[in-house]
C-alpha cells in the first residue's frame, strides 16, 4: 500500500460523518487544485466539494503552506512553484505563486 503524500491527503474528498455524500455532492461547488513545480511537475486531483470561492482560497493557502513546508529546502534559486485553483466550469479563480531568485 502506497502512502499518500500530505497534498494528496488534503485534497481528497472526506465528507464528514453527518452529512450524507449525495447532500455534499449536490449542493457544493467543486475545486481543483494544480501544483506546478517549475515547468515540469504537476500534481492534479480529483477536486474537493467546498462551500465556497472563499474555503477554495483557504484550502490552497493552507495546502501551499504544507505542500512548501515538504519542499525541505529542495526549492533553489531561479526556480518557481505554484498552485492554481480552478472551479468546477473550469474558470481559473486564483493563482498562488513562489518565485526564487539570487540577488
Amino acid at each position: 500500500m502506497c502512502k499518500k503524500s500530505n497534498i494528496e491527503r488534503r485534497l481528497q474528498l472526506e465528507p464528514s460523518c453527518d452529512v450524507k455524500l449525495s447532500q455534499v455532492m449536490t449542493t457544493m461547488p467543486r475545486y481543483f487544485f494544480t501544483v506546478l513545480y517549475g515547468d515540469e511537475s504537476e500534481l492534479k486531483n480529483e477536486g474537493l466539494d467546498l462551500r465556497d470561492n472563499d474555503e477554495a482560497w483557504v484550502e490552497a493557502t493552507v495546502a501551499c503552506a504544507e505542500l512548501l513546508h515538504d519542499l525541505d529546502g529542495r526549492l533553489k534559486p531561479g526556480e518557481h512553484w505554484s498552485m492554481q485553483v480552478k472551479d468546477e466550469s473550469g474558470r481559473d479563480l486564483y493563482l498562488l505563486e513562489f518565485k526564487t531568485k539570487s540577488l
